[in-house]
């Protein structure tokens, strides 16, 4: 897995941008968006021609700086990011992070890398979207471990049995 520095900055915080992605050498896959029972999602596209679950487009509530079509490209365009850093097996963190490797720990028992707050987060928001409880022990959970519960979220969203 490797990391892409966020270089961009908006709204108070910085973060990685598809430019981003482009100017650290990162392949953007080939995207769209779908709809389905479940909302709108992106979909990426891998070398074989597949079509792949990313994420989904999720559309924040009334907010006094937007209007209805800003809303809608910014959750498109959040999708989008998200979908590229699955897509691409990377993960997006500021320079300080980046020098200090603070943003994992080492585990414990086997020394492997522990789960990303960004992996958290969609675990999470996948289990809500499909009803499933979020375990008690996620943050100690190891990043393999946590890509391949995503990978069958993922998976189930799709209505496939993982």
């Amino acid at each position: 897995m490797s990391t892409i520095k966020n270089l961009s900055k908006g709204h108070g915080y910085t973060y990685a941008s598809l430019a981003d992605y482009e100017k650290q050498n990162v392949e953007i896959p080939v995207m769209r968006t779908m709809a389905n029972e479940f909302g709108e999602w992106v979909q990426y596209r891998d070398d074989n021609g597949d079509w792949h679950q990313g994420a989904k487009v999720v559309i924040p509530g009334e907010n006094a700086r937007m209007n209805a079509a800003q809303a809608y490209g910014a959750a498109l365009t959040y999708a989008r990011r998200y979908t590229v850093a699955l897509a691409t097996a990377t993960v997006t963190a500021d320079d300080a992070a980046v020098e200090n490797d603070n943003w994992v720990k080492p585990a414990a028992a086997n020394n492997a890398k522990l789960i990303t707050h960004s992996q958290i987060a969609l675990i999470k928001r996948l289990a809500e979207e499909q009803d499933k409880p979020v375990p008690d022990d996620l943050e100690d959970w190891s990043s393999a471990r946590a890509s391949a519960v995503i990978e069958k979220l993922i998976g189930n969203s799709k209505g496939t049995e993982g």
